[in-house]
């Protein structure tokens, strides 16, 4: 019992501490500039960067439904999708996942996110079902998991891997509150018992 106690205390915390992470890199990577400029021009310049977004490859469907998902991020949660066109060039389709349970992926030496295709097309065929992982919001959470993976790669250096998958499942209850997702869904399909899976064990 005090175990599981403990876990939920380190799982909340790893929440906080992405929020706080996040926050400071707001502040100090260019998103607020150096030099104090007003509101107007910081806002200008935010949107200028925003004009950046990532490439996108793969079929038809996949490109569409990716770039359908970014223009409602860019417009329901802007800060995730600032970070999406700072942190991340490339969207694409790979046969290459690390392993077979792996949806969307992301790796230290590519400012790239990948999808698995085999599991997308699974995602297809539940497409429009909101209580599943894979289904309704499986491709906002996953940009919003992978980029804060490019987040963790590039500032945050961390060791422990369930720590590193905390904090990305936190982003991903993150967008999905932006785009106001009920919370008992975003429970179901981002909570921390998704942890419980490791599957980022080989």
């Amino acid at each position: 019992m005090e175990k599981k106690r403990l876990k939920k205390i380190i799982d909340n915390a790893a929440f906080l501490f992405l929020v706080i992470a996040l926050g400071f890199i707001l502040i100090n990577y260019d998103l607020v500039p150096k030099s104090q400029a007003s509101p107007a021009t910081a806002t200008k310049q935010v949107q200028e960067k925003s004009l950046g977004e990532p490439e996108i490859t793969g079929p038809p469907e996949f490109q569409q439904e990716v770039k359908e998902a970014i223009a409602v991020i860019k417009e329901k949660a802007p800060i995730h999708h600032y970070f999406l066109c700072k942190f991340v060039t490339k969207i694409e389709t790979s046969d290459n996942p690390p392993n077979d349970k792996f949806f969307s992926w992301t790796n230290s030496q590519s400012p790239t996110i990948y999808f698995n295709p085999k599991l997308y097309s699974g995602h297809l065929q539940h497409k429009n079902d909101p209580t599943r992982r894979i289904g309704k919001y499986a491709i906002y959470s996953a940009l919003a998991h992978e980029t804060a993976h490019r987040i963790q790669f590039k500032h945050l250096q961390l060791a422990d891997q369930r720590e590193i998958e905390a904090q990305a499942l936190a982003a991903e209850r993150d967008i999905l509150k932006q785009l106001e997702v009920p919370q008992d869904i975003i429970n179901r399909i981002s909570g921390n018992h998704i942890l419980n899976e490791e599957w980022w064990e080989n």
